[in-house]
């Protein structure tokens, strides 16, 4: 049927043959593209099919569970058909790949320089193009490249190409899913993403793959997160694709020259665009994301929102939360961009087979998944309760009203349907790929049977829905409520009478400037019957006059500005918390995350360091200890030392008291470095380690 004339008919038969044609019908609408079925919807699920003109024109399908647009460009024709049960597995029969390698040499390495020609031939079933052509193969991943025997593979295309009805380009990721014994798990994070709108998330084709003439299984075809118009599609000169990443940081590829550790939170940075970034480049993108955790660390949703697009943030937790993906700890396939409108998203999500309740006691060998509901964000994602320990970068907003506000209302009115959604086409999934799963299974036996993990697999998600859903009611509100003009008025208030008595109590080269602005707000005769943005407006206005000129005038803790370094830091533990403002009532409340250094040896002695790019002059340092009663003591030996001249020098032995802050004052020191050692019988502790003190003026 030719889509020039088709609105009459079509809306006759998108009315009347779901009633016509039970549930199990194979009735469908196929939507054709250059010869081949774009995508097929079951009648049954169809509520109406309405045409438009502007502002672009095509034809919009109502589903049951969600609503697709489809523009004239994009369509040949639209075909009505039905198949038997046996016909439409035929007919969805997996795709097959079939990859020669150059000389028939086997894939030994990820390495990017050890990439080896081949061909590629796709059979596209009849659901897809088919497709032969030169390319280049080599492994991919981390630990499923290392552990397992099934490997996953990147694919490199000399020309770009589409592939089995996705977007054109080079570059394209064979995932092996060895370790998840349902195949679905990657599926899953991938549809829950694209189901709750989050842009640019990877789609999934399953195929059979043969290697040299050996058949290699079941892989689950999909693309390479990195910047294209078919990919992360933001600009090619200003956009930036980040990912955090422990594998690709600092620490663990110290030799690469694409990453750094983030200013505040000290998180694992790889750039992934723009590739290779000079020092200069690189130096500005870590700048840029330090502004991006300190408007995090205050906490305040509107001053957040304008470089932090805040529902995507909410989104992507819920899919973490959703699996139980304990990659974020590390954290691990974590992605965020940015384009020309310098505002940063969460996304691409990547990686689902280590969530699910995976049995890491077992996770070189073992397939073992389900086991319990466990949590991510914990019962309070704020003061980590019950929680991995993931960085304050995600949890910190928890402390706000509004977000807090805003994650429930969210979790809400997307679940259950969202589940729902995804669950059929985990059925859908399953249904066809079941002959390739088994082929699967034969060649790489484990002690599982895929039917019955899937079934376990389902039912673990639907309990999970129940648990997340009391859990999320539950959450705490929040200690800092959003801007209203009263708060925003006292807020103004506040600082103008700080302002006053800097300006009063110093003297410093700059001061008329900050005392004008000061004057400014004050002939506005601000009030509570100001609107929000008047008020916002004015209180940017003072503190960016104040941010001018503190610098080498005002004292401030130190620390947030400085990079915190450690020599040892226990995984279960964080090392941001040294410096996150949360004061606890003693040294052994266990209600804020702290520091610990137990490395599994006992009394070394371990340091925590914070470091600046210019010279700061110190004036006073402060260290709140924190005790399990455990593995992390009171420490026997403490001292706080500078850098200067190449050397570290004693400033002198720092208190050891617990339940209070220790601290260290009268002081006058220039230095780029202060570092704080420690030891115990066992390991230490600390919840809260200060340095006060003037940033340089230059």
């Amino acid at each position: 049927m030719s889509k020039k004339n088709p609105i009459p008919i079509l809306m006759l038969l998108a009315f009347i043959l779901p009633a016509v044609f039970p549930a199990f019908s194979q009735k469908r609408l196929a939507v054709y593209c250059d010869g081949k079925i774009e995508e097929h919807h079951l009648l049954s699920k169809i509520d109406s099919i309405r045409f438009v003109s502007s502002p672009q024109a095509g034809f919009w399908i109502h589903k049951t569970d969600s609503l697709i647009f489809y523009a004239d460009r994009q369509v040949d024709s639209l075909v009505f058909f039905e198949w038997s049960a046996s016909e439409c597995l035929r007919r969805f029969e997996v795709p097959t790949i079939n990859i020669q390698v150059e000389g028939n040499a086997p894939v030994l390495s990820k390495d990017k320089a050890d990439y080896l020609n081949c061909t590629v031939e796709i059979d596209g079933k009849e659901m897809y193009d088919d497709y032969r052509g030169s390319a280049r193969i080599r492994g991919r991943g981390n630990s499923t490249w290392f552990w397992y025997d099934k490997k996953p593979y990147r694919i490199k295309l000399n020309k770009k190409s589409k592939i089995l009805g996705l977007g054109s380009n080079k570059d394209w990721v064979l995932l092996a899913n060895y370790r998840d014994p349902t195949h679905l798990m990657n599926a899953f994070g991938f549809e829950m993403a694209s189901w709750l709108g989050l842009p640019f998330t990877n789609h999934t084709r399953y195929v059979e793959v043969t290697l040299n003439g050996d058949y290699i299984g079941l892989y689950q075809l999909t693309e390479q997160v990195e910047q294209a118009g078919d990919r992360v599609n933001i600009d090619v000169d200003e956009g930036v694709l980040l990912s955090l990443d422990k594998d690709d940081g600092p620490e663990l590829a110290p030799d690469a020259v694409d990453n750094f550790w983030s200013a505040y939170y000290r998180l694992p940075i790889c750039v992934k665009h723009p590739k290779n970034p000079d020092e200069e480049t690189k130096a500005r993108i870590k700048s840029d994301f330090q502004e991006l955790e300190l408007l995090i660390k205050q906490c305040k949703y509107r001053d957040l929102s304008r470089r932090f697009d805040i529902p995507s943030l909410i989104d992507y937790l819920i899919v973490q939360e959703m699996v139980y993906n304990v990659e974020m700890e590390a954290p691990r396939s974590v992605y965020m961009y940015k384009d020309t409108d310098e505002v940063y998203r969460m996304g691409p999500v990547w990686d689902f087979d280590a969530g699910f309740d995976f049995d890491w006691s077992t996770m070189t060998t073992g397939h073992n998944y389900f086991m319990a509901q466990e949590l991510v964000l914990g019962t309070d994602p704020f003061r980590h309760t019950r929680a991995r320990n993931l960085s304050p970068f995600f949890t910190q907003m928890f402390d706000n009203t509004l977000f807090v506000q805003q994650f429930k209302e969210r979790w809400a009115e997307t679940q259950p349907e969202c589940l729902d959604y995804c669950l059929r086409m985990m059925d859908d999934y399953a249904a066809h790929t079941a002959a390739a799963m088994a082929r699967d299974f034969e060649r790489w036996p484990i002690d599982k049977n895929y039917a019955e993990e899937i079934v376990k697999m389902k039912n673990w998600l639907t309990d999970r829905l129940d648990v997340l859903t009391e859990v999320i009611e539950k959450y705490p509100p929040g200690n800092i409520p959003e801007d209203t003009p009263e708060s925003l008025f006292r807020e103004i208030t506040d600082l103008l009478a700080d302002i006053a008595a800097w300006l009063s109590e110093t003297d410093f080269e700059g001061k008329a400037t900050l005392e004008s602005a000061y004057q400014q707000v004050l002939e506005l005769q601000l009030s509570e019957n100001n609107s929000i943005e008047e008020l916002q407006t004015s209180l940017d206005f003072l503190n960016e006059a104040l941010t001018n000129y503190l610098a080498g005038n005002i004292e401030e803790n130190l620390a947030l500005t400085a990079t915190l370094t450690t020599s040892h830091c226990s995984s279960w533990e964080s090392l941001e918390a040294v410096r996150d403002g949360l004061v606890p009532e003693n040294s052994s409340d266990r209600t804020y995350p702290r520091y610990g250094n137990w490395d599994g040896r006992q009394g070394v002695l371990h340091w925590v360091q914070y470091e600046w790019e210019q010279a700061c002059t110190v004036s006073e340092i402060g260290v709140y200890w924190w005790t399990d009663f455990g593995g992390l003591l009171q420490p026997e030996t403490a001292y706080v030392e500078y850098w200067s001249a190449g050397n570290w020098i004693k400033l002198g032995d720092i208190g050891r008291e617990f339940d209070q802050f220790n601290v260290l004052d009268n002081l006058n020191v220039q230095t780029t470095k202060v570092r704080l050692s420690m030891s115990s019988k066992i390991a230490t502790g600390i919840s809260e380690f200060y340095v006060r003190g003037f940033r340089s003026k230059d």
